[in-house]
């Protein structure tokens, strides 16, 4: 995993990208996973990986691939899921984890404070009727 930060912190393809590293260790890891909407309250790293770029950038498509590949990269050491905040909305397979055993009672709330899905801020995994 070092190399591979080390690698991509060193050469990003644009001086607008980054690499954030997040510690969720203390008191973050000592709440019971009961407790809140989140799926993993372990001890762990959390790496997010921002590839951005000027608007009138001729080739994004590399900008992509930076970003793509450090995620690939530190796939083998990688928790399943991700931080719910993170999430893009193609990214399907990563929902469910990332809300561990609250997703039923989360989508309760939703179909009943949202029922015309007005707020998609944060994709919910599919329940009967869809999210």
């Amino acid at each position: 995993m070092r190399e591979a930060l080390l690698a991509a912190g060193s050469a990003p393809t644009s001086p607008l990208s980054a690499v954030s590293v997040h510690s969720l260790h203390g008191a973050a890891a000592r709440v019971p996973v009961a407790e809140t909407a989140f799926g993993n309250r372990d001890p762990h790293l959390m790496i997010e990986i921002l590839a951005l770029w000027e608007p009138d950038d001729p080739e994004p498509a590399r900008h992509r691939a930076w970003a793509a590949g450090l995620a690939k990269a530190l796939e083998p050491e990688a928790l399943p899921g991700t931080y719910p905040n993170l999430l893009g909305p193609d990214e399907t397979a990563h929902i469910a984890h990332s809300y561990g055993p609250h997703a039923q009672r989360l989508l309760a709330v939703k179909r009943r404070t949202d029922p015309d899905g007005v707020f998609r801020a944060l994709p919910l995994p599919a329940g009967p009727g869809g999210a």
